[in-house]
């Protein structure tokens, strides 16, 4: 009983932080949920797309997250990918919790148009609340939207996810939407600065910053930070010919350390260019 009332208030101070419907990845820890937006995983093109996909390129990534060093925290993450012509679709399925006390199943797909330097996407997310057994399970829908711009080594974006305000049943107040825009600066192949803003009725307003840090053609530093709470966050990423594993880690004034590992793969190999672009 002790137990399931920890896990009951820590699931209670989070609901702020996880009423959008995000995959966490490796960069996101590290960034304080702010996102690469030259060069995205399967999971950033599920949250805020850009034309960062090479024609025909198809790519997989999976994660797992460990908030506060709890495994029953944990969140498991599976996404793919792909582009074709002027379209690019992103799927993904995350599991939060476990089974037997507390979860959370999200489905979340995108659909993204690519006109230029111009990206216009929409796509819908479902979600299950289960507990154990002990209550009957709660369910949501809603539909999300974004749009992204590149110029140079600018990147820009802005989103808009609970467009339908969803209530878990009839009778729990509904979850209001959430409002983000990101802004990235791309100064060549080994540096990039990124941040985050977020809006959502009844919460305080979240920003973000965060740093990439190249270290040569395979691996590079990830510096971040988040407010309300403040936490900050750091982490290391790997690149291979076609993939790349990324660590990240963050630490909450409160609850202690959460750390996420990712892994990416796909069917292109992908290579900066100074200037901020990507072939």
């Amino acid at each position: 009983m002790k137990r399931f009332l920890t896990i009951g208030a820590i699931v209670l101070l989070l609901s702020g932080s996880t009423s959008a419907y995000d995959f966490l990845t490796g960069r996101g820890t590290a960034f304080g949920q702010a996102i690469l937006l030259s060069e995205q995983s399967p999971s950033e093109l599920l949250n805020l797309p850009t034309g960062s996909l090479q024609l025909g390129e198809f790519r997989v990534e999976t994660a797992l997250n460990r908030a506060f060093d709890l495994k029953d925290f944990d969140q498991f993450m599976l996404a793919a990918a792909g582009r074709k012509g002027k379209f690019s679709l992103a799927i993904g399925f995350s599991q939060f919790g476990r089974s037997e006390l507390y979860t959370e199943q999200t489905a979340k797909g995108t659909l993204a148009l690519h006109i230029d330097s111009l990206t216009i996407a929409v796509g819908g997310s479902y979600r299950i609340l289960g507990f154990g057994g002990t209550y009957a399970d709660l369910s949501a829908a809603t539909f999300h939207a974004s749009a992204a711009y590149r110029y140079r080594s600018f990147s820009a974006a802005i989103g808009a996810d609970n467009l339908t305000s969803p209530s878990l049943n009839d009778g729990s107040p509904a979850i209001q939407p959430v409002y983000v825009s990101e802004i990235e600066y791309r100064g060549g192949k080994n540096l990039a600065l990124v941040g985050r803003v977020q809006l959502q009725e009844m919460e305080r307003p979240r920003f973000s910053l965060g740093q990439y840090i190249g270290l040569g053609n395979s691996a590079a530093l990830m510096l971040g930070v988040i407010t309300a709470p403040t936490q900050p966050g750091g982490g290391i990423e790997f690149n291979f010919k076609r993939g790349r594993i990324s660590y990240g880690a963050s630490v909450h004034p409160v609850l202690g350390l959460s750390q996420t590992l990712s892994i990416s793969f796909g069917n292109r190999q992908r290579k900066a260019k100074t200037g901020g672009e990507f072939e």
